[in-house]
């Protein structure tokens, strides 16, 4: 990951875009999203995307800060943009980045589209690094968003909580949050105070920092990166622990079992409870039942248990 690399790709995916427009005869400039975890260079490459996207034609938004990964995929939907792109490496350890891309659905980039855009970047001049050089007559525009696409996404989440009374009901329960130095607190933590959740967060990782100091490596489904979230449970008698990776689309669960031991749930687990809890819901409120159940779908991919 390097300065060259940033360019290149972010000049391959402009111009899979833009003759991808030309081919659906969508008029107009294109328009990509980017956002950056906290990451070493996260922001810097992130600038320079947003440069080169610009000085080749393309209107760059980007983020005046740190942003998790769903939020890039809701901003790409919400301002209406032709792809996004997130600079991280999510859950790997702080030496590493990467760039990760979605398309105009807001879904990280499949086929056709992951083929032609590496067609396109493999055919950019290896060399050639620079953002300011472009063929074309008109340039971009670098434009800044904030707030107003922070509020959208909590409004757009607050809609996706399937019963409020459960969580009023759950005032007991106790919940111990980790962002692990990354974009967690940014989301996470301010929705689930506006949900009335009650939970604390661990504070040795509730500040930002690519350097992820009180982890080997920020994957919140090891053990090791939950350890100081399970001390502060145990201390303040939580039921369970959830925890974030740096760019906040990876979810670890540890939870207190009948021993009174937090146990760590694996991400099949984790699915499989959501699973159930929303086709559950669904047939409580009667949305599904026995003579439609069959038009309930469940969409997993092949790397997901079939429990």
């Amino acid at each position: 990951m390097n300065y060259f690399n940033v360019a290149r790709a972010t000049r391959g995916l402009v111009s899979y875009v833009q003759k991808w427009r030309s081919k659906k005869a969508i008029t107009g400039r294109s328009k990509i999203v980017i956002a950056h975890d906290t990451r070493h260079f996260s922001k810097v490459f992130a600038q320079l995307a947003a440069e080169t996207a610009a000085a080749h034609g393309c209107d760059a938004v980007v983020f005046d800060g740190p942003r998790s990964t769903p939020e890039l995929s809701f901003a790409v939907r919400y301002l209406k943009a032709d792809a996004g792109v997130v600079i991280t490496a999510s859950h790997n350890p702080p030496h590493d980045n990467g760039y990760k891309v979605y398309f105009s659905d807001g879904a990280q980039v499949v086929e056709p589209h992951a083929s032609g855009i590496i067609a396109e970047v493999n055919s950019e001049a290896i060399v050639s690094g620079s953002s300011e050089k472009s063929g074309m007559d008109e340039r971009g525009q670098v434009i800044t968003v904030g707030e107003e696409v922070d509020r959208a996404y909590m409004e757009r989440l607050e809609t996706l909580v399937l019963d409020r009374e459960v969580i009023a009901k759950a005032r007991d329960l106790k919940i111990v949050y980790t962002p692990i130095h990354g974009t967690g607190s940014l989301i996470v933590t301010p929705m689930l105070r506006k949900l009335g959740v009650n939970f604390s967060v661990v504070p040795e990782q509730d500040e930002m920092d690519g350097r992820f100091p009180t982890v080997k490596s920020p994957n919140p489904e090891n053990a090791e990166a939950l350890k100081l979230g399970i001390a502060l449970a145990q201390k303040e008698k939580a039921d369970l622990v959830a925890a974030t990776d740096p760019d906040c689309d990876r979810l670890g669960v540890a939870v207190r079992t009948a021993s009174d031991e937090m146990k760590l749930l694996s991400g099949n687990q984790i699915g499989s409870i959501l699973a159930w809890y929303r086709a559950k819901t669904f047939f409580d409120r009667g949305i599904l039942n026995k003579e439609n159940a069959h038009r309930g779908v469940i969409i997993k991919t092949f790397v997901t248990s079939d429990l």
